[in-house]
């Protein structure tokens, strides 16, 4: 039995027409900008943080907590959502992140705003991955991939407006500001989504929690989250608190694979993860983010040492990245609705981003249109392939599986943007200590090296991206035609 046939779920037995949609939609979006902000609002500021309050060797975790208590949480909201319906878990995440939100701005040491940074993520992260499975509850299959590209938009923009926003508050009010400024944004936000989702009726199933199963979760994930945080902070493998790390995780994750196996209603269920739709899409979205988040973290370093440029400079080259993001979701979005070509569309996608790469491999950082072209190309690939390879994974699954299907999706961006950072840091920073062998301090490595040497070791960057951008086109090709099948039906 085809999953995409399925009825969907019970919020959408009766059809929402097009200003019903359109009032949620202005709900969403509210919530996905306070979540998104977030999540680049504080990067100026973390410098301010680490001289106020100390424990500089600590400031990595301020935002690194913050994800792995994402990632934890997401798939647990998208499991309880499909349980007791998404209204209850979306207005109870968004008071959470308010409360942590203003937690933060009062906390009086490094140790409190790491715990409140931590309990942000485990309320506030799944927000995303809600508003993504509501609009896959009110909108008809084959125009879900139009609306997530607007959600997909608002993602980016607000993730772009988050520094110059955050550089602001900083510079004129303190770092405190920062955090108490989400407060009333996440409070309108939340008044604005109870209004909307009111015209949603709440789902309620009387099914056991798999608590066990949850728990078993979030020790992997977190432990998977911490050791990928460490090597990015350049803890080598062997390091006894990474080998720690890796050994709990394989346990954890283990014991988590036994229990969802004979869970009467387990937090994963096996049979979603099993659909080659689902598990495909994972695979696209890790392989997608690994690419330009950690292209994101690492080509600013490029620009400042092998080309020259200044911070200001280097941020303004990453523009076209960042728009051609929302631009490329929005040209999948449309298609989907055309023709429900996903299976084209992702492949179109991940072959933009693989061009892209080969360019920025032969441009010279120096030179700005071909590298704005390029990194512009690379935008609109990754959105094509990112937003399609959800509406893939939501048309694979029987509706009562949509929550947890889209958080897991959203969790493997989070996994797959750990990895991508803390893999092509390493890299980077490898290479150039080959360059320079004697030099142990980084700050000092990247002032030693010549600007034509840094640019072949961000050359090595660009080729372990393409590889990793390579083995997702090769998943599509194994995966077979059937993939999306269900979007040219629907």
């Amino acid at each position: 039995m085809n999953a995409a046939h399925d009825k969907p779920p019970t919020s959408t037995e009766r059809v929402f027409d097009e200003n019903e949609i359109h009032r949620i939609m202005a709900g969403l979006v509210l919530a996905i900008f306070v979540a998104a902000v977030d999540g680049t609002l504080i990067s100026v500021a973390l410098l301010p943080i680490g001289k106020d309050l100390g424990m500089l060797e600590q400031l990595p975790w301020v935002m690194s907590g913050y994800l792995a208590a994402s990632a934890v949480a997401t798939p647990i909201y998208g499991k309880l959502s499909d349980l007791y319906g998404r209204k209850p878990l979306m207005l109870g995440s968004l008071l959470g992140f308010a409360l942590t939100s203003l937690g933060s701005a009062l906390a009086p040491s490094m140790p409190v705003l790491i715990g409140m940074r931590i309990l942000q993520g485990l309320t506030g992260g799944a927000v995303i991955a809600m508003a993504q499975a509501i609009i896959a509850d009110v909108v008809p299959l084959r125009e879900r991939g139009r609306y997530q590209g607007w959600l997909a938009a608002t993602f980016a923009s607000s993730a772009l407006a988050g520094p110059v926003i955050g550089g602001l508050v900083t510079g004129a009010l303190g770092w405190r500001a920062v955090f108490a400024l989400l407060v009333p944004l996440t409070l309108f936000a939340t008044w604005q989504v109870s209004r909307v989702l009111t015209i949603i009726p709440t789902r309620r199933q009387r099914q056991p929690i798999d608590w066990p199963g949850a728990l078993w979760l979030a020790l992997a994930l977190s432990s998977l989250m911490s050791l990928l945080t460490l090597l990015g902070q350049g803890r080598p493998p062997s390091d006894t608190a990474c080998l720690t790390l890796a050994f709990t995780f394989l346990i954890t994750a283990a014991l988590c694979v036994l229990q969802e196996k004979r869970a009467p209603e387990p937090i994963l269920p096996p049979e979603v993860l099993a659909m080659r739709g689902v598990w495909v899409a994972c695979v696209n979205v890790v392989c997608i983010f690994f690419t330009i988040i950690g292209l994101s973290t690492v080509l600013p370093i490029a620009l400042q040492t092998a080309a020259g440029q200044s911070v200001d400079q280097a941020a303004l080259r990453m523009l076209p990245l960042t728009l051609g993001i929302p631009c490329g979701a929005f040209i999948a979005g449309r298609w989907t609705y055309r023709t429900g070509a996903s299976r084209r569309i992702i492949f179109t996608g991940l072959i933009n981003v693989l061009v892209a790469l080969t360019a920025m491999a032969f441009a010279p950082l120096a030179a700005l249109w071909p590298l704005a072209l390029a990194m512009a190309l690379l935008g609109v690939g990754s959105g094509m392939a990112m937003v399609t390879s959800l509406v893939v994974a939501q048309s694979s699954v029987a509706g009562r599986h949509i929550g947890v299907t889209t958080a897991v999706v959203a969790c493997a961006r989070t996994v797959g943007s750990a990895i991508g950072v803390s893999m092509l840091a390493a890299v980077l920073f490898s290479t150039l200590r080959d360059l320079a062998p004697l030099e142990h301090d980084l700050r000092r490595l990247l002032e030693v090296v010549p600007p034509a040497k840094s640019g072949e070791a961000f050359r090595v960057v660009i080729g372990v991206t393409w590889a990793v951008t390579l083995l997702a086109l090769l998943t599509m090709l194994a995966a077979g035609r059937n993939i999306g099948a269900g979007l040219r039906q629907g």
